[in-house]
């Protein structure tokens, strides 16, 4: 950014212990560090992809880039992110301290010998110039773009996509490019249009959704909002859906929203990212998807998000999906009271004027039900209630217990006026949710009425409505 009389103003940082400085014109936003989805087959300068304010973006560790031996810098005193617009680049570049921005003297700007003193590399710097009794060194822009954009056109499957390799003999320049996230699923390689990606991150937790379709694994809380993740296998015809395993640490989803539906599809790894040409995007109306074709013929599906959540998917995971768009409608912050509990560590609730009372265990008569989801019947002040095994009906378990492993029951008034029982083990305690926190879902038949986030955990709101119907409905009797 220059001024009319030739002075520049300039975003100054620490870098490793020196001070050094970009133009502010490139400047976009000055954020904390976020989360890092790392890469492979990238440079050692280039850290991963990261999520601002929607868009992901890769980032650069500009000491490492700038680095003669990144090995012996000394770590920042602090790590800071500069979101950068380098005319056809944007970026995100992890620097130290950030400090004011200030104006130099452009006539003042001297050139930087490759001077064995120096530890950085001479193309990385534009110059160097004294401010304030400080020796600031100036980041070179133009090398900066010009070695991060130095993407193949159109990388090998399984060589080293996006960020390496020599630029193309065609001038990028001139041409079209797309940029594609490309990710492993059953041994095979999938492309995905990076602007449809909304995130890549890796989840350790999640509720399991146990009575949904097999390929619905179930909700994950992410920034505050409950996503539901579904297996890619369940998105395509014809694969064969594999059962994550209990021993699972860490499952690798990609964030994507089409028509309302916000979910996470999982997959077996991310390999990187490609850029290729327009005309390599074959587009086959024989085909259910376009077809990426790489230099060396080599053909990858591309799967585009609004087709792989069409109108059938949706239809099947509406029961499940949180109504986000109530979010916006709440004017006020009212809370609502919840007895929370937990099935085999995922956590429920009931709200609390739907319970009469919580009982210590009683003495259970058996009953034949039809279902399957009424254990039997206790008596209760002179009323005989049926008891239901919420465990079975939610789908923990696939066959019916007598009812030892209980601990309580809870008794619940409907809104007709009748009383039953929930078997429970061990209730938690009772928790005061915003509203704005609790997202329903869009299906009011579900098993699950809503998602409340409470506590940095998410908790199954049980629809006792649904619960009730799909049992007989009980006749308050008298013992």
């Amino acid at each position: 950014m220059k001024n009319a009389d030739s002075r520049l103003t300039v975003i100054t940082f620490e870098l490793a212990g020196a001070m050094l400085a970009i133009d502010a014109a490139h400047l976009q936003e000055v954020i904390e560090p976020v989360a890092v989805s790392p890469l492979p087959f990238v440079p050692p300068f280039m850290d991963g992809l990261v999520n601002v304010n929607g868009q992901i973006l890769p980032q650069v560790n500009l000491s490492v880039f700038m680095a003669k031996d990144a090995d012996a810098l000394p770590a920042n005193s602090m790590d800071t992110l500069l979101v950068v617009d380098l005319h056809k680049t944007q970026l995100v570049l992890k620097v130290g301290q950030v400090f004011e921005p200030c104006d130099i003297d452009v006539d003042a700007i001297h050139a930087v010998d490759d001077n064995p003193a120096i530890r950085w590399q001479p193309e990385t710097l534009a110059g160097t110039v004294d401010y304030l009794q400080q020796h600031l060194l100036l980041v070179n822009v133009q090398t900066l773009e010009r070695i991060v954009s130095q993407r193949q056109a159109a990388p090998a499957v399984g060589e080293t996509p996006g960020f390496l390799g020599k630029a193309s003999d065609r001038e990028i320049e001139q041409q079209t490019l797309l940029d594609y996230l490309l990710v492993e699923y059953q041994q095979r390689t999938y492309a995905f249009e990076l602007d449809e990606v909304k995130e890549v991150l890796d989840i350790s937790t999640y509720n399991e959704l146990h009575r949904g379709e097999d390929w619905v694994l179930g909700v994950s809380l992410v920034h505050e909002t409950p996503v539901l993740l579904l297996q890619l296998a369940g998105l395509l015809h014809g694969d064969t859906i594999n059962t994550v395993s209990d021993s699972t640490d860490m499952l690798h989803v990609l964030l994507v929203q089409a028509e309302g539906v916000y979910c996470g599809l999982v997959v077996d790894a991310v390999t990187g990212l490609c850029q290729i040409r327009e005309d390599q995007l074959l587009i086959d109306k024989r085909a259910e998807h376009p077809t990426l074709q790489f230099d060396d013929g080599q053909m990858v599906e591309v799967l585009p998000v609004a087709s792989l959540l069409n109108e059938d998917i949706r239809a099947h995971i509406e029961p499940w999906q949180p109504n986000l768009r109530e979010r916006q409608q709440v004017q006020q912050i009212p809370t609502r009271e919840y007895l929370r509990f937990f099935i085999d560590n995922d956590a429920y609730a009931i709200e609390i004027q739907a319970i009469q009372r919580i009982v210590g265990l009683k003495q259970l008569t058996p009953l034949l039900d039809e279902h399957g989801f009424v254990l039997g019947t206790i008596e209760l002040e002179g009323y005989v209630l049926p008891v239901i095994d919420l465990d079975l009906q939610l789908g923990y378990r696939s066959q019916g217990v007598d009812g030892s492993e209980y601990t309580e029951y809870v008794i619940i008034d409907d809104d007709d006026g009748y009383s039953w029982a929930l078997a429970i083990n061990h209730t938690d305690d009772i928790v005061h949710v915003p509203e704005p926190a609790i997202d329903n879902l869009l299906a009011t038949d579900s098993l699950i009425s809503a998602y409340a986030r409470f506590d940095e955990q998410l908790i199954s709101v049980l629809n006792l409505s649904t619960l009730c119907r799909q049992n007989t409905r009980p006749e308050r009797v008298t013992a």
